[in-house]
């Protein structure tokens, strides 16, 4: 594949990423360029302040590290045309240490003044399940979204995620 009127060429690598060169011969010089599929959260995300931005079309990895743990997530639309967004969460395991057992998260979606606009408990039955919460009702492009362990769900350590999630905002116009 040759980029439009730069005479580059683009390989496509293995590993995500794209090798770009200006020709194809012996001993052309190539640039990685790294394809990154999902974000990591950097902790601590406890707090609103210190939340981890997420942008549409996005998607970030987090983990519930103790039954104290609390994630916090701020979206945002920079373009004008979204109106709201779908918050998908999708459960990957526990690592090797299911129980069978559903486990339990409870989320909060705040807009961008830190009210609270909604709250619940969602259930995942299986790795790989997921759910999605939608904020067209938030009227907002901003907010922030947090996870955590209920009191409740402490009392039964079976019905804590031990595992990875991935969270991901979704535009829709």
């Amino acid at each position: 594949i040759t980029a439009k009127n730069i005479g580059t060429t683009i390989l496509e690598n293995n590993s995500g990423g794209y090798i770009t060169s200006k020709s194809s011969g012996a001993g052309s010089k190539g640039v990685f360029i790294k394809v990154i599929s999902e974000y990591i959260e950097s902790e601590y995300n406890d707090e609103m302040a210190y939340a981890n931005i997420i942008k549409p079309g996005n998607k970030m990895k987090f983990r519930i590290s103790s039954s104290n743990d609390i994630d916090i997530f701020k979206f945002t639309s920079p373009v004008a045309i979204y109106d709201y967004f779908d918050i998908k969460i999708t459960y990957e395991g526990d690592s090797g240490t299911s129980t069978g057992k559903d486990k339990h998260l409870r989320w909060e979606l705040y807009n961008n003044n830190v009210e609270l606009f909604g709250s619940g408990d969602l259930s995942f039955k299986s790795e790989g399940s997921s759910t999605s919460l939608s904020t067209k009702w938030l009227n907002t492009k901003q907010g922030y979204v947090r996870f955590y362990i209920k009191d409740y769900w402490k009392a039964y350590p079976s019905a804590i995620p031990t595992g990875n999630f991935i969270v991901e905002f979704i535009p829709k116009e």
